[in-house]
């Protein structure tokens, strides 16, 4: 087992400590877009293991400590997940400490797919709220964490989140992604030596 760092936004964190978020994915870097140039599905299926070593998080059983917003005070650190209202500057995500890390994700499952191809369902663990009673004519609607805006499925409000994380053009040039399912567990043992 080994533990990896991974970045995650003030509302991915709030919507981890809710257990609305049990999935995440990162784009593979260096992978041409186009399925001509590339096709890494097939790639995948013949070798997944050599393609899992790849992974820059790590296979299933790793540990990934999550790096969030935090500042530290007097008695020890706070969390701007937590909704505290501070004077104090808060430090970025990419800046915390292993000493600092409160929230341990184990990897239950590692994938290669095109962004686009991800279900209904897996919209929803990455995060996305559902609400019911939505405006008529829907029975429910979705919102991604921190936006007030409103998507008939989860998908639609999936793919306005990642747009906002990864650009615009983003969704549209539907990259090959890596796709980590998760589990919150307990602070490793001798993590921070």
């Amino acid at each position: 087992m080994k533990t990896k760092p991974i970045l995650f936004s003030t509302s991915m964190v709030q919507a981890i400590l809710k257990s609305r978020k049990t999935q995440t994915r990162r784009i593979i870097k260096g992978y041409p877009t186009s399925d001509e140039a590339l096709n890494i599905k097939d790639i995948f299926e013949h070798n997944s293991d050599y393609v899992i070593s790849q992974s820059p998080y790590g296979k299933v059983g790793d540990i990934l400590w999550v790096r969030e917003t935090f500042q530290k005070c007097r008695n020890g650190f706070q969390y701007k997940a937590d909704g505290i209202s501070t004077t104090r500057k808060w430090k970025p995500s990419i800046c915390m400490p292993k000493e600092a890390c409160r929230l341990f994700l184990e990897v239950t499952d590692v994938r290669v797919e095109r962004l686009q191809d991800i279900s209904e369902r897996d919209s929803s663990r990455e995060g996305i709220k559902m609400r019911v009673g939505g405006v008529p004519p829907y029975d429910s609607f979705y919102q991604m964490p921190g936006c007030p805006n409103r998507f008939q499925t989860a998908k639609q409000s999936f793919h306005h989140l990642w747009a906002s994380i990864n650009g615009k053009e983003s969704w549209n040039q539907n990259p090959w992604v890596w796709v980590y399912e998760f589990k919150r567990v307990e602070k490793p043992e001798k993590f921070i030596l």
